[in-house]
């Protein structure tokens, strides 16, 4: 009936509060690119070509830093070109990642934004636009050398992957990659 309603009001409110004081909390952040992270030649060679795009060993891997380290993940490939807008739906690859990643706890809070395709000064840009909301970050990319990142200084943040192997161990986001981020995240 109609007194449930004032309550209902105050929980929603309340909740809604937490949730902005919640987002308000200085976070660790994942700076995602997906192909060379979450799959490699290597993987698609060895799946076959009706695999799904993305491997499941990567994404467990990815989860367990997540997980470990209390992330979220923005997202600074160009998967982002099929985010939903408020034009169109999304893309059903991007509704993939999306779901991929939601079957272990994870979610994308964010996107780079595009300047050139120059992902380093994307994802400075975004940093500096949310300098206050981030207490430390790793950045996953096959693409960007070191060198590309050391112009904003973000290439000690950098964890790189190698897409172009034909070696399951070589390709992708691999174990060893867990304990180079740890390590990044401790020096918060």
């Amino acid at each position: 009936g109609k007194s449930d309603q004032p309550a209902f009001c105050i929980l929603y409110m309340e909740r809604k509060k937490r949730k902005e004081e919640k987002n308000m909390e200085k976070r660790n952040v994942i700076f995602l690119d997906v192909d060379g992270v979450l799959n490699s030649l290597a993987y698609h060679e060895k799946a076959g070509r009706n695999a799904p795009e993305l491997e499941e060993r990567a994404l467990r891997i990815l989860a367990d830093i997540y997980k470990e380290n209390d992330c979220c993940i923005v997202l600074a490939s160009s998967w982002r070109e099929l985010a939903p807008t408020e034009y169109r739906a999304a893309h059903s690859m991007y509704q993939y990642l999306l779901d991929s990643l939601g079957r272990y706890g994870m979610e994308i809070v964010g996107k780079t934004p595009y300047i050139q395709m120059d992902r380093p000064s994307e994802i400075a840009k975004w940093l500096e636009d949310h300098r206050d909301e981030v207490k430390n970050f790793i950045i996953l990319d096959d693409d960007f050398s070191p060198k590309g990142y050391a112009r904003y200084e973000l290439d000690s943040h950098l964890i790189q992957t190698v897409f172009f192997t034909h070696d399951m161990n070589e390709g992708g986001l691999q174990e060893k990659h867990k304990e180079k981020a740890r390590k990044i995240f401790s020096e918060a």
